[in-house]
């Protein structure tokens, strides 16, 4: 009677249903709709199917049937999940480790303009320790690879040990806009050092002034070097692990759909960190608990986000490609084994946990954690402290299992 969208059942909810309600409905109730649909914990499944999750508009006949369905359902919810619904940030803090209150402390009270976003990559050199205060590696080298647009820097980081090496290709967050090679060198140094592994740190193309898809177009090329050179790297290529955290997150998750798709090359595991998987807009309430949740005041911000994104995506179309979020590929089996860290405190939590889960639904083993008690970007900012220590432990778990 009605067209893909119309709600099926209780265990069939469509998500065009969702983002309709989601986007119409008070702020108020848009954060309860997202408690409600997309956490795995409460009563209904959400499937993405070909449906996509932003900027849908029903029809007045689906908007009858859902509408009455839903607050009903959200009244039910209330009564019995109060508990679970509260959004006091000043309660929230008193969860975080001391460091982590005291980092967020000194964080300018304002949110950035886009322009004042671009323009801190002038702050980041002044962010890193110096050399002499930095993990010991025995070995670190900086050269360049062939790319699909020129040369792409790279740093190869070796630990102790004869070798063969596993080998680690790494890509830096930074929201596609910010990050480099050096912002991330103490990780990828406590990395190389905790693992064993030859960790390959690349310098990918940032947006606005390279946008999609330059930067997974770099970061699969790295990759496919390194699986082409993993001899002469006094390496195994049998076991070439991709990982990255936050939007290196993302573009680690999408190498190993890239790399599926193409046949080459081989990738032993992923190793995804707070990863972004899906596309955000200020303007339209996320479906992601998470993202209301966490707005504010943990660093990383719902409007910060979104920045990102306008500098990241210039077609509009490219919101729904699945080498850009990931989360929306409509087929994630044959993928590799991953291990998914989310932070208890951060806008991604949610859109990385549900990718964990849609990995899971296809068949791809996950090995998945939520951090708690601290913020997103931990592993650059708080390198010496507990959560730094549990994340490497699990990423070395992980990769010798």
């Amino acid at each position: 009677m009605f067209a893909r969208g119309f709600v099926r059942g209780p265990e069939h909810l469509e998500l065009s249903v969702i983002s309709y309600y989601v986007s119409h409905v008070r702020p108020f109730f848009g954060i309860l709709a997202s408690y409600l649909f997309a956490s795995r914990h409460h009563f209904y499944r959400i499937f993405l199917r070909d449906a996509p999750i932003i900027d849908l508009r029903l029809d007045q006949a689906k908007l009858q049937v859902s509408f009455i369905l839903k607050v009903c359902d959200f009244f039910y919810y209330c009564k019995n999940n109060w508990h679970m619904i509260h959004l006091d940030w000043s309660v929230s803090l008193m969860s975080l480790y001391p460091h982590v209150k005291q980092a967020l402390s000194l964080l300018p009270p304002t949110e950035p303009s886009a322009e004042e976003i671009v323009r801190s990559r002038q702050l980041e050199p002044t962010l890193v320790p110096p050399l002499e205060d930095r993990p010991h590696v025995p070995s670190v080298e900086d050269f360049t690879i062939p790319g699909p647009a020129g040369e792409i820097p790279v740093r190869l980081y070796t630990p102790k040990g004869e070798g063969p090496f596993p080998l680690f290709v790494f890509y830096h967050g930074g929201g596609f806009v910010l990050g480099s090679i050096e912002t991330h060198d103490v990780v990828c140094r406590i990395l190389a050092r905790e693992t064993r592994c030859k960790v390959i740190s690349v310098g990918y193309r940032l947006a606005p002034e390279h946008a999609f898809p330059a930067a997974p177009d770099d970061a699969y090329a790295a990759a496919q070097w390194v699986a082409e050179h993993a001899k002469s790297l006094n390496g195994d290529p049998e076991r070439l692990f991709v990982g990255g955290d936050s939007a290196g997150g993302n573009l680690a998750a999408v190498v190993a759909l890239m790399a599926r798709d193409r046949g080459t090359p081989f990738i032993a595991k992923q190793v995804l960190l707070y990863p972004v998987t899906d596309f955000h807009e200020h303007e339209t309430p996320s479906i992601y608990p998470s993202y209301h949740e966490n707005a504010t005041g943990y660093g990383l911000t719902n409007q910060k986000m979104s920045h990102f994104w306008n500098f990241y995506l210039k077609n509009r179309e490219d919101r729904m490609n699945l080498y850009a979020s990931p989360i929306r590929a409509k087929d994630l089996s044959g993928l590799p084994p991953a291990l998914l860290i989310s932070i208890e405190k951060d806008v991604l939590r949610d859109e990385g946990e549900w990718f964990g889960e849609q990995l899971r639904e296809a068949g791809v083993p996950v090995m998945s954690k939520r951090i708690k008690g601290t913020i997103h970007g931990y592993l650059r900012m708080f390198p010496d402290q507990v959560e730094t220590q549990e994340t490497m432990e699990l990423i070395t778990s992980f990769i010798i299992d």
